[in-house]
């Protein structure tokens, strides 16, 4: 399911990434969320494909469009992708592969940056290593594994059909999704190799976007799912929320606070 509002510069470069796809039994629904540039004829352009079936609709928003491909979708497996990410040909297999018992509701895949054409990126791409080489694979081994990421996420069917989709008007919707997930006592489990290429930002003042967008979101999340918050019903992903908390708003907090700081103490 691949959800697109302007994207018509990407969409059909990931598009082709996924028809070429080494898997054989899939389809793609792409969802074109009221695009106002020409995002919905490129769409329709791969219609021809009879694994692809394209989606208008008004803009609601990214979990409108998610949930308008989830209604369409047939498979018991839905995928869900940023209509500028670029599937390897093994991802859709690897994903799959992650999927290793009943209990396992949702998979992350890796989502892998692409632009390193900056110092920016580079440390970015450094930062991924380091948080799907050791930190997401430890929390899937502990069932802590908070997100999976919407740029490259699956969740079992029957899980979607007990939690709800994806809450609409929502800014960290796959954040949310995930927890409601482990509240119903799914496991979320990490497939390394299923690996997604796609841009990160490439300015600071894009970057800073990003993480405050990732805050409010896991804010909201929060506020919603307070009571799973050193719940022992929910096991060790009920103590490691706190963490998370901690780590994503108090830490940047401190530390933007000690970069105002630097000055004075350099005085």
């Amino acid at each position: 399911i691949v959800p697109g509002y302007n994207e018509s510069k990407v969409v059909g470069n990931c598009v082709e990434s996924i028809l070429a796809s080494d898997y054989p039994n899939f389809e793609i629904i792409l969802v074109d969320d009221g695009s106002t540039d020409d995002t919905l004829s490129v769409m329709q352009s791969f219609a021809t494909d009879q694994r692809v079936q394209v989606i208008g609709k008004p803009n609601g928003g990214k979990a409108s469009a998610l949930n308008a491909g989830i209604a369409t979708a047939h498979g018991e497996i839905l995928f869900f992708v940023d209509a500028d990410g670029l599937f390897t040909p093994s991802a859709i297999r690897e994903m799959l592969n992650g999927f290793t018992s009943e209990k396992i509701g949702a998979v992350c895949g890796n989502d892998a940056p692409v632009n390193l054409d900056r110092i920016q990126t580079r440390l970015a791409c450094i930062q991924t290593h380091v948080g799907t080489g050791f930190v997401r694979r430890a929390l899937a081994l502990v069932n802590c594994l908070p997100i999976v990421s919407g740029n490259i996420g699956a969740f079992r069917r029957s899980a979607i059909e007990k939690t709800g989709p994806f809450l609409e008007g929502f800014i960290g919707e796959d954040l949310e999704l995930t927890w409601r997930v482990h509240k119903a006592g799914y496991r979320v489990n990490f497939a390394p190799r299923a690996v997604v290429l796609a841009e990160v930002p490439s300015t600071v003042k894009d970057l800073w976007k990003q993480r405050v967008r990732w805050a409010r979101g896991l804010l909201q999340t929060v506020r919603i799912h307070k009571n799973m918050m050193f719940n022992l019903r929910y096991g060790l992903f009920g103590i490691y929320l706190p963490i998370i908390v901690t780590s994503m708003i108090i830490i940047p907090l401190l530390q933007l606070l000690i970069v105002i700081l630097l000055p004075v103490l350099a005085i």
